[in-house]
């Protein structure tokens, strides 16, 4: 059986060829449903927290771990991630990235392997997206952005999709991240401010969201003051244990909603929370909102999205891109586990 191989340039050449909004909204979509049809069986239930490594200061920092979820139907899905602080600017490479790996359920072939730096950028937008679209005013159009870099993207492309955006005021302690972030959004057409402190980016914005590389045990990354009565607010930066953005003060008086309860209380910014203190899963406003269509009433209140980043969105997203390249023939096929196989030793062929 061959392997699918999804490089980077392969999942670019997609996104170009189907189209960013296409991508963008098929896995918004893909997420509804998926929520929607997994609250009757294992579903999510089948998706552990993430696991994996802490790495220690001098040998580059940052986190590994892996991101598994199972499905019946579609086999098995394993990510691989990183999280790099320093790729930046010691690699030239994002500070996030990884692999995601599809395998047979049947025996455990490994069918696909694709690249996870744009599916997981696509994913985390599309979470984003569908929370604020349950938690944020729908005539919201201000948003501000901590955190200019690649996850602010497509944070602020899936917010365009659901909201009719005109201003948004990015910070980022790099203020030419910020500067160019207007020329790296050509989806939208709303005006960008560069704002001068974190304070002036999220005074009186409609939604926020923080997307930083704050070091555990230094956040917040803005002050819990000016901030709109009704602000919604999505965090994707706290994502290791002891690395938080949002002041305790916030987090106390918000509506709370997280996409996995236990991912959130041990790296999320519920780390600082009990989980008596979560109000909702994004599976819940999901099924709440296929009953009664009308905004609720958390759309008037401040409220927080603690977006960890769980792998049956991962699961969902390759869904997207394995679909998309089937259609176009995009990737390599390998055949990795190839003949003849010895099946009773591992150093004699057959006969």
């Amino acid at each position: 059986m061959n392997t699918l191989v999804l490089s980077y340039s392969d999942t670019k050449r997609l996104v170009q060829l189907v189209g960013m909004d296409t991508i963008m909204l098929d896995c918004i979509e893909r997420l509804r449903k998926g929520l929607l049809a997994t609250v009757d069986s294992p579903g999510v239930g089948r998706c552990p927290p993430r696991s994996g490594f802490v790495i220690k200061e001098e040998a580059g920092s940052g986190i590994i771990e892996n991101m598994p979820y199972f499905d019946d139907e579609r086999g098995m899905t394993l990510k691989t991630i990183s999280y790099k602080p320093r790729n930046n600017t010691a690699h030239r490479l994002p500070t996030v990235i990884g692999t995601i790996c599809r395998y047979n359920s049947s025996n455990g072939e490994l069918t696909a392997i694709c690249d996870a730096t744009i599916p997981t950028a696509i994913r985390t937008g599309a979470a984003t997206a569908l929370a604020s679209s349950f938690l944020a005013r729908p005539d919201a159009h201000i948003v501000g952005v901590i955190g200019a870099g690649l996850q602010s993207v497509t944070q602020i492309h899936g917010l365009s999709t659901q909201f009719d955006l005109d201003h948004i005021r990015a910070y980022d302690v790099d203020a030419e991240r910020s500067r160019s972030l207007q020329h790296r959004c050509p989806f939208t057409s709303a005006a960008f401010d560069l704002a001068s402190t974190p304070s002036e980016a999220v005074s009186g914005a409609d939604i926020v969201v923080t997307a930083t590389s704050v070091s555990p045990g230094t956040g917040p990354v803005f002050p819990d003051e000016h901030l709109a009565e009704h602000l919604h607010i999505n965090s994707i930066g706290a994502d290791e244990p002891g690395k938080t953005e949002l002041p305790r003060s916030v987090m106390e008086r918000s509506y709370v909603c997280v996409d996995h309860i236990d991912q959130a209380l041990k790296e999320g910014e519920c780390q600082i929370l009990q989980r008596k203190d979560i109000d909702a899963t994004l599976q819940d406003l999901v099924v709440a909102a296929s009953t009664d269509p009308k905004p609720s009433a958390q759309t008037n209140v401040l409220s927080v999205f603690d977006s960890t980043g769980f792998a049956f969105e991962d699961h969902l997203a390759l869904d997207v891109f394995l679909d998309y390249a089937a259609d176009t023939g995009i990737g390599d096929k390998i055949p990795i586990l190839d003949g003849p196989i010895g099946l009773h030793s591992p150093y004699s062929l057959p006969a």
